[in-house]
């Protein structure tokens, strides 16, 4: 016996060191003296097994049972043996066979659930994984597949805090494991938590700096935050790493189109659809940069193309449709989204955008319930606000209180805010949320109302308790269905009266007798900015009409502008270092309201000037850039009769803009400053 013993030791020695012909050869000498040691039978099937003979090794797994039934071991190889046959269900009952002989035996524990998963079953693979977790509470492993079992099926946020709760636990017992962290990211991500998500994926790439998927996700997630730089640097990464994966080349083109390297991204998907024909994704971004670059032919022959690869590829069609509205071509664009809405009813992002075109050429009705939408669009980054108080959807207000909050840019509240006057002369109270810049200038402007911060709101919506709420936008699928809809108002937005006349007596101060002029140039939308902006050295022949004094109502840092129309032009527009209305709008609505008229391009400064009903030029590309409610053709506009709009010409490229603007408002300008003096 002692000999055998010793043999046995020395089979195993060289079964672990990968000797396995030698361990072999061993372990049928143990046999051959002893032909029931069951530890013999039982390693020598696993080598068996190993070399492809599963069958000649269930038989000695058998053997190893028989002669030793409680032998945890051999149930767990005889049930991998049997996952090798594909004899799933076989497998699966020696696996418990081995936790019945020792209930904390934890790669038991793991293989049943992985099978399990393996298997389609996620209920019964979950709930392997919480008996694993409940035998094995210090193994990572248990907690880490059980969280990924409750993040994958998790709707609720409770159900979510689980999941969260198993990474945790596994985190905790396995610190340097970048698989845990990896998963726990991708669950903080899907909650909102990129930040945390990206520092989880950082040092899980410091453990394991060679993984794709890893630098992947990190490019993705640093993208939505907007940190652009590093996000190429990561999907550089990725693609290094795999060059080959046609799925990381698309998202680095992605991001690259993001940083305006415009060329190279479309340099990338050429080479990814010559190498990867069949990738639809492909097309459809390179026609979106070539629509950019004012290639409308070429992006349409990609899209057609796409199409031609997915007939259902609803993007496609939409993106036909952005193509069409760059050309103007609002009515075709119209059938595009329909097409793509008739492959796919629901489809958040088309109902939104179809819903931009149909109230851009005053489709109010059914363009309000499509723009409705928006909240479901990722990439819009809106967010619907929970219940209670309910939405209101036009119930009559008298008796009732409403809450209205702003949702969008500083522009848009202004806007938006002509609507308010109608719930506030309706409803028994209304409480008006809107950015802090605006809290001063809303409050005077409504005095029926109550207005206050963001910071505000949660403690406004407890102690006051609002019958219903809505978004500021939303208030036009009530307020607003029909041109006939839109009032005439001379202002909504009311300015602080001494500060314009302190205002206007310092600027014409300076020039006495002249007209004064505000001028603002350009947008800083990262959607649409650079379409719908201007250089304001461009502007040469509206700056030399005489009479006139401009006061530069841009806000932003202007210096280089405003220097190089003096030095170039011999211009000086005035430049009031007390306003910034980024700081203090009050006093920017002031500044505004001191002027005879303003000329911009669409930004804050046209709406500021036109709730206060001060005449304002508007200043319009002829189709890129151009937002909904500017509408089409028309030169007045519903939201603001004081303004005037004036449109690039149909077919200029947006290269000619400028000039092209420039031209036909010095003479506009002349003829209004004229008028003013006779």
């Amino acid at each position: 016996m002692a000999d055998t013993h010793k043999v046995l030791v020395e089979a195993v020695a060289l079964h672990q060191a990968g000797r396995l012909a030698d361990a072999a050869t061993l372990y049928d000498r143990v046999l051959s003296k002893e032909p029931k040691n069951a530890d013999a039978l039982n390693l020598k099937a696993v080598i068996l097994d190993a070399h492809g003979r599963r069958e000649e090794a269930i038989a000695l797994f058998d053997r190893a049972i028989a002669a030793r039934a409680a032998f945890p071991e051999a149930h767990f190889n005889r049930a991998n043996t049997l996952a090798g046959l594909a004899r799933y269900d076989d497998a699966l009952a020696g696996y418990q066979r081995a936790i019945a002989a020792r209930a904390t035996y934890a790669d038991a524990h793991l293989n049943a659930a992985l099978l399990r998963r393996k298997l389609g079953r996620g209920e019964e693979t979950r709930a392997a994984f919480a008996r694993m977790a409940a035998a094995c509470p210090s193994d990572a492993r248990a907690h880490h597949g059980l969280g990924d079992q409750l993040a994958e099926a998790a709707i609720t946020e409770t159900e979510l805090d689980a999941a969260r709760a198993s990474y945790d636990r596994a985190l905790q017992l396995a610190p340097n494991n970048p698989y845990v962290r990896f998963a726990l990211a991708n669950l903080l991500a899907r909650r909102g938590r990129r930040r945390d998500a990206i520092d989880h994926l950082r040092v899980a790439l410091k453990i394991n700096p060679d993984w794709p998927e890893a630098f992947s996700n990190l490019g993705e997630w640093l993208k939505l935050e907007g940190r652009l730089a590093e996000a190429v640097a990561a999907q550089r990464s990725a693609v290094a790493l795999r060059p080959d994966d046609p799925d990381l080349h698309f998202n680095l083109a992605d991001s690259l189109t993001k940083i305006s390297a415009q060329d190279e991204a479309r340099r990338r998907l050429t080479a990814l659809i010559a190498a990867h024909p069949t990738f639809v994704r492909a097309y459809v971004n390179l026609a979106l940069i070539l629509k950019d670059q004012d290639d409308h032919d070429g992006a349409l022959e990609l899209l057609e193309a796409a199409l031609d690869l997915d007939p259902t590829l609803t993007q496609a069609y939409a993106n036909i449709a952005a193509v069409f509205v760059e050309r103007g071509w609002f009515a075709a664009s119209l059938s595009q989204f329909d097409k793509a809405l008739a492959l796919k009813p629901n489809d958040a992002p088309t109902r939104f955008y179809r819903g931009i075109i149909r109230l851009l050429v005053g489709q109010f009705e059914g363009g309000w319930d499509d723009y409705n939408r928006r909240f479901d669009v990722p990439k819009e980054t809106l967010t619907r606000r929970a219940e209670p108080p309910p939405y209101w959807k036009g119930e009559p207000l008298g008796g009732r209180s409403l809450l209205v909050w702003s949702e969008q840019g500083i522009g848009d509240e202004i806007l938006y805010a002509s609507m308010l006057g109608d719930v506030i002369g309706t409803a028994q109270s209304c409480l008006i949320e809107c950015s802090d810049r605006l809290v001063p200038i809303f409050a005077r402007s409504f005095p029926g109302a109550k207005v206050f911060a963001p910071s505000e709101t949660a403690k406004m919506i407890q102690d006051l308790k609002p019958d219903f709420q809505i978004a500021m936008p939303s208030l036009g699928e009530h307020l607003r269905q029909s041109l006939a809809r839109f009032p005439k108002h001379v202002g909504y937005l009311k300015p602080d009266a001494a500060k314009v006349e302190a205002l206007r007596g310092r600027y014409l101060g300076k020039t006495p007798g002249n007209l004064l002029v505000g001028i603002s140039w350009r947008s800083k939308s990262k959607r649409t900015g650079t379409a719908k902006s201007l250089r304001l050295v461009d502007l040469v022949s509206i700056l030399k009409v005489p009479g006139i004094t401009f006061v530069n109502l841009q806000y932003g840092d202007c210096r280089d502008d405003l220097a190089a129309v003096r030095e170039q032009l011999g211009i000086d527009v005035i430049q009031d270092t007390e306003v910034d209305p980024l700081k203090d709008m009050d006093a920017a609505f002031a500044q505004v309201a001191a002027m005879d008229l303003v000329i911009s391009t669409s930004n804050t400064t046209v709406h500021t000037a036109g709730a206060q009903n001060v005449p304002v030029w508007v200043l319009l590309p002829y189709a890129r850039g151009v937002l909904w409610y500017w509408l089409t053709e028309r030169s007045d506009n519903p939201w603001y009769p004081s303004a005037r709009l004036f449109r690039q010409s149909a077919g200029e490229p947006i290269s000619a803009w400028a000039k092209d603007i420039d031209a036909r408002l010095a003479g506009e300008l002349g003829a209004w400053a004229a008028g003013k003096f006779s």
